[in-house]
């Protein structure tokens, strides 16, 4: 792993590289975000590219892991010119790092980007959605756990931002029970959800999983410990906050679905634009998202299968399942096979 810094008027900047080359560059979103200082910084780019490594290779989308991650103080200020410093560093990298929306950057800022720089994967020339397709990952997750029925199944969904709105959506109408928390209440409103806001120790209510699609570092020992779910299956990226909170999880019997398994359906889009971008522009999204939440569920089962038949530890099923997955065709290329199959 690499870690390139890069100052420029009260701007730090690091990119994340994993062991890129031209034909498996490093692929990773561009992250906004206010830190307490540039250690931290520093460590959440090589904590976020290290994930992304293994989303790509879990799924052998054809690229390795990257991240780019901006220290800034006022996340909205100055916006272009961060765009186009952001812009001139992927240009001296010459295709080794491809990226796209994160935290704090939109599709319209990677429309702007994408005038200084041509490494942008973010669907621009699609009607696809990277978030909802995120979304539809995480819902294949929870049906490779419990199944296409839902009925009578309760989640705690945490975070409604777009992809979190989406998961929260589309596990209602599978059946389930939906409860929401977000820190700005009135964003977990939705129809029929048991909006749990005000409750500030939602760790304390029990539910089927526990579905994070907020921030990372969420599940702390002292909130594992409390937790009363089977299942921690979402979006969020690093959502432990540190590498003790998974045995605490195991000792309470409680099954964590790494991120880079449930969270991976953006690097999926990723790959299905890179290596097959007619169908990714023309095809309706539907069949883009059914195609995400079907190659989700499917590694979810063998993760699953995995960690239940064998003694080896989570590490050590990842790496089983990269080591299956080195010799599948790469997922984007697997996109023709699917249209013609539905």
């Amino acid at each position: 792993m690499k870690i390139i810094q890069k100052d420029r008027d009260g701007l730090q900047c690091f990119i994340g590289l994993d062991r890129p080359t031209l034909s498996h560059p490093s692929n990773g979103g561009l992250r906004v975000k206010t830190y307490k200082s540039q250690t931290l910084a520093w460590e959440d780019c090589r904590n976020l590219s290290l994930v992304m490594t293994n989303k790509h290779r879990l799924y052998n989308t054809g690229f390795s892991g990257g991240k780019i991650v901006v220290a800034m103080a006022d996340c909205q200020a100055c916006k272009k010119e961060l765009l186009s410093f952001i812009g001139s560093m992927l240009n001296e990298l010459n295709g080794l790092m491809y990226t796209g929306c994160d935290l704090n950057t939109s599709l319209e800022d990677m429309e702007y980007l994408r005038n200084h720089c041509p490494y942008i994967l973010a669907s621009l020339d699609s009607q696809v959605d990277p978030s909802i397709a995120t979304a539809y990952g995480v819902v294949g997750s929870i049906q490779g756990i419990f199944g296409k029925n839902l009925e009578g199944l309760v989640f705690l969904v945490h975070g409604l931002g777009k992809v979190g709105k989406a998961t929260a959506l589309g596990l209602q109408k599978l059946g389930a029970s939906i409860m929401t928390y977000d820190i700005v209440p009135q964003r977990a409103d939705l129809p029929n959800c048991k909006n749990i806001s005000q409750d500030h120790n939602w760790w304390d209510i029990p539910c089927d999983a526990l579905v994070p699609c907020s921030i990372s570092g969420l599940i702390t020992p002292e909130i594992a410990d409390s937790l009363q779910c089977q299942y921690i299956v979402g979006s969020a990226n690093v959502p432990l906050s540190e590498p003790s909170v998974l045995d605490i999880l195991q000792a309470k019997s409680i099954t964590f679905i790494p991120e880079s398994i449930s969270s991976a359906g953006a690097v999926i889009c990723d790959s299905i634009e890179f290596y097959a971008p007619s169908i990714f522009k023309q095809v309706d999204p539907c069949y883009i998202y059914a195609f995400v939440q079907e190659i989700v569920e499917k590694k979810v089962n063998a993760f699953l299968a995995e960690l239940t038949n064998s003694e080896e530890s989570y590490e050590q099923v990842i790496s089983t399942l990269i080591s299956a997955a080195d010799k599948q065709p790469r997922v984007g290329c697997q996109m023709p096979d699917f249209l013609e199959k539905n």
